[in-house]
């Protein structure tokens, strides 16, 4: 019985310290503010999905091109065509 009770007190111990380690006994502060920055680039498409990697490399390179906004390209940007 003095064994399970040890166990039980350990893992609530252990526990307690993972909690406490992720933040569980810090006060949350809610703040709202405005913010900014973000830019939605798209391009509609019509069909099949096999062809938003070219609409992707497309956009890729005139936000490079002619916006001068340097971005990332997604993994579905690298692909092989096939006929």
């Amino acid at each position: 019985m003095k064994i399970a009770l040890i166990i039980i007190l350990s893992l609530i111990g252990i526990l307690l310290v993972i909690y406490s380690y992720f933040g569980g006994f810090s006060t949350i502060d809610i703040q709202i503010s405005e913010q900014g920055g973000e830019t939605l680039v798209y391009e509609e498409i019509t069909g099949d999905y096999k062809q938003s990697a070219v609409v992707m490399d497309k956009i890729y390179k005139d936000l490079l091109e002619k916006e001068d906004i340097e971005t990332y390209r997604v993994l579905a940007s690298i692909t092989t065509t096939q006929k």
